[in-house]
């Protein structure tokens, strides 16, 4: 029996390792056909510059990371689904981008020692995975309490219809929704040098406020509001979502609305594994999307989902560390929330400007970059091997949030990491005041809820 049990684990295991084997090999492809000349930010184009020799390189320590991905055991579902998603989105980007655009050793060694702790501190093991004992939850005053809890209604209410009508009074009635071409980023410069200049004040930090923290709690209302099947707190949650994108032009807001839907079908009782339906969902994908740019020459779908969520930030990674391997870091003087304020600058100039004009021409206004280079541009190398420590205690708190609410709103709380963490740093300002301090109010209002019906 025991045979049994163990030749089936490793099958999965070679499944597994095939399968993102395959979107490495895959995403490289498909990335040097499509971008390899293109445009960006005027003419600078997308630096594709493919080694071969940096691949095998970086495919060798890729093998190493897929044998510790598979090895080693996540405490929890959530840890395991977060993992992946984490691995699948952003560390094979990371590893891959080393032979795309030719960067240097230093890179490809600190770059996947970085991923290689990230996944042995996700998996680490502590007292609160091992004994987890929800005085809160008893009965069904889980996820089904989030759903029909009338205080949490009401908070995602009022902050998404403050919102909308903050959004209508910006600039009226418009909702745009062209996803591809110039006038998208031409709308959010205009659009937020335009907030920058009106929004002074104590009314231009509540504007600031309510524009962070609707980011994530209109998209966790749409959730919430499609499990209850109630149409107005759907449609006042994705008008929302229409909004954010009105006003900055983030694709990732329209985004969300089909990744939701897609979530809100998942029961959280399927047969296979999140991992599973991830992995081979991705290959696929990847396989599609070839077949399209070979045969037909069509390369929305990959510019609109992978180019912006999987080869920019790691691109962007490696300005951040060409930078930074020659200049003083920053040692929290320069995107860090608060603390930022009580510390000696080191640079006359905010960080993303300084990297807008070294490497982009001060053509692209905002490169923003997290994870990898967070850590790097704070401490350098000291700052690669504690970053993913950090990382690890924002996970095991955001699990012992969510976790009473059921697996969707889970999965619902990995995606929405994912899509911020590598381009948001996890101490900037944005991500404090719209993840975090979401986080805290879902704790609060459900802990006050379940005390109520306790």
């Amino acid at each position: 029996m025991r045979l049994v049990i163990e030749k089936n684990r490793i099958s999965k295991s070679l499944l597994l390792a095939t399968m993102l084997l395959m979107i490495k090999y895959e995403y490289i492809f498909v990335t040097i056909e499509i971008l390899s000349g293109l445009p960006y930010a005027g003419n600078l184009g997308y630096g594709i510059n493919f080694n071969a020799q940096k691949e095998i390189i970086s495919s060798i320590l890729f093998a190493f990371e897929l044998i510790i991905l598979l090895k080693l055991r996540r405490p929890s579902e959530f840890k395991e689904n977060l993992l992946y998603i984490f691995f699948i989105m952003y560390f094979i980007p990371l590893n891959s981008v080393s032979s795309l655009v030719d960067t240097s050793y230093e890179f490809i060694i600190a770059a996947n020692l970085f991923c290689v702790l990230f996944i042995i501190c996700v998996s680490i093991n502590n007292s609160a995975d091992r004994v987890y004992v929800d005085q809160y939850e008893t009965g069904t005053r889980t996820y089904e309490g989030l759903l029909y809890n009338r205080t949490v209604n009401i908070v995602c209410f009022i902050v998404c219809a403050l919102f909308i009508l903050y959004k209508i009074s910006f600039n009226g009635f418009y909702f745009p929704i062209n996803f591809l071409g110039g006038d998208v980023y031409t709308a959010r410069l205009e659009n937020i040098a335009q907030i920058r200049q009106a929004d002074t004040g104590i009314i231009g930090l509540i504007i600031t406020i309510l524009a962070d923290i609707s980011t994530f709690i209109a998209p966790l209302y749409l959730l919430i509001s499609l499990k209850a099947k109630k149409i107005l707190p759907i449609a006042v949650s994705v008008l929302c979502i229409l909004s954010q994108y009105a006003i900055y032009s983030m694709k990732t807001a329209i985004l969300l609305i089909p990744i939701i839907l897609l979530i809100a079908l998942y029961k959280g009782k399927w047969k296979i594994e999140i991992k599973y339906i991830l992995t081979i969902g991705f290959a696929v994908a990847f396989g599609g999307m070839i077949l399209l740019w070979e045969v037909w020459s069509e390369g929305r779908v990959y510019f609109l989902l992978v180019r912006r969520m999987m080869y920019l930030p790691t691109w962007i990674n490696t300005m951040y560390f060409d930078y930074f391997a020659d200049h003083t870091k920053l040692y929290l003087t320069d995107e860090v929330f608060v603390i930022k304020k009580f510390l000696p600058r080191v640079y006359d100039k905010p960080i993303l400007k300084i990297i807008s004009e070294a490497y982009f021409s001060g053509e692209i206004v905002s490169p923003n970059n997290g994870m990898f280079s967070e850590g790097f541009m704070q401490f350098g190398y000291v700052g690669l091997v504690f970053f993913p420590f950090f990382y690890k205690v924002l996970f095991d708190w955001t699990e012992n949030v969510y976790k009473r609410f059921g697996k969707q709103i889970q999965l619902f709380v990995c995606v929405l990491l994912i899509i911020n963490l590598p381009n948001v740093g996890m101490l900037r300002s944005d991500f404090v005041m719209s993840f975090v301090l979401m986080t805290f109010i879902v704790k609060y209002v459900s802990r006050v809820y379940i005390k109520r019906t306790s």
